[in-house]
């Protein structure tokens, strides 16, 4: 994957993706590892939060957008996980079996979808914020923010952390049902969102995931917000991905 300018994105041919710049987004670094892994040839630029002209191109204020010829701007990550299987079947990020499939599915709506694992962590992390004033976790302009895009309501932390470790169970169950992956001996959809996940929620060091030291500070203060350790598997399976799908240092 090439990275260019927006001038350059905009008369290039095949695939562009947008890509959220300055965190480590799990949807924009997963989508980055779907097509680097499938190795579509692509190219992609950064977006900082509120550039007009970028999000005039593509028509959406999000990020990430995959953009495919003349077809329809894509922001869902289920898809873009589709558009790269149709341009790159190998290798398959979709398990065959239909009862896997639609259990892979699942499972990756609970990471990235809306009431999923990385959208109620925001929330406990949101009200964390708010409630120290923004001396922990977000700052007070971004908790405010991101409380009106999430949905926040006053006391709303509980839930969202009983969802978080219903969805930690979750996929800790099925990743030692399966192994070394969530579906046996090759990654899937499934093990990028999950990595992405984690990297998020325990992010690495400086020198392999660089990023503002306030942006750091937010994500570090997930502790503060939810204090249970994370599954030592998850980790474990998220540095394994690292070590052999998805290279360190990270790009953001």
């Amino acid at each position: 994957m090439r990275f260019v300018d927006l001038e350059t994105a905009q008369a290039a041919p095949g695939v562009r993706l947008v890509l959220l710049k300055g965190a480590p987004s799990p949807w924009s670094q997963a989508a980055k590892a779907i097509f680097d892994l499938k190795a579509i040839d692509a190219v992609a630029v950064w977006k900082t939060p509120g550039d007009p002209a970028i999000s005039a191109w593509t028509g959406v204020a999000n990020a990430p957008v995959a953009l495919y010829g003349d077809e329809p701007a894509r922001t869902h990550w289920a898809d873009i996980l589709a558009l790269a299987e149709r341009l790159a079947p190998t290798p398959a990020l979709i398990p065959e079996p239909f009862a896997a499939r639609v259990l892979a599915f699942g499972l990756c709506n609970e990471i990235m979808g809306q009431d999923g694992l990385v959208w109620n962590m925001r929330l406990s992390m949101i009200e964390l914020s708010l409630q120290t004033q923004g001396a922990r976790g977000y700052a007070m302009s971004i908790a405010q923010y991101l409380g009106a895009r999430y949905g926040y309501s006053a006391g709303c932390g509980a839930a969202a952390q009983a969802r978080v470790a219903q969805i930690l169970e979750a996929l800790e169950a099925q990743l030692q049902r399966g192994g070394p992956y969530y579906f046996g001996a090759a990654p899937c959809a499934l093990d990028i969102y999950s990595a992405a996940a984690m990297d998020t929620l325990s992010p690495l060091p400086p020198e392999q995931c660089p990023m503002h030291p306030k942006t750091r500070a937010a994500l570090e203060a997930r502790r503060d917000a939810a204090p249970d350790p994370l599954p030592a598997g998850l980790l474990a399976h998220r540095d394994l991905m690292h070590q052999l799908h998805i290279p360190l240092p990270m790009e953001c």
